[in-house]
């Protein structure tokens, strides 16, 4: 089976005084997630650029906001036990 799934690359900014903000430089319809990243993001409400709520991922960047909804999960990372990643697209 071929992969159905593309890339999102963001890159940090970071400005002199400690903050961050993201740049969106690629954002595919579909994108495979890491259980790792979406366990690391802030849960909403909050002041950073990217977060996920438990289905939907935000990531608002300067240049644009893209919003990626969990759609399944995928088989098991192999030699990670208990990850797995997903897949996420953009809502209709």
């Amino acid at each position: 089976m071929t992969a159905t799934h593309g890339e999102c690359v963001v890159t940090e900014i970071r400005d002199s005084d400690g903050g961050v903000k993201l740049r969106i430089d690629r954002a595919d319809p579909v994108v495979r997630i890491s259980r790792l990243l979406l366990d690391w993001m802030p849960r909403p409400p909050s002041d950073r650029p990217a977060t996920f709520d438990g289905k939907v991922l935000r990531i608002h960047g300067v240049n644009q906001t893209v919003v990626y909804r969990i759609r399944d999960t995928m088989e098991p990372v192999p030699g990670h036990p208990g990850c797995w990643d997903y897949i996420g697209e953009w809502p209709d």
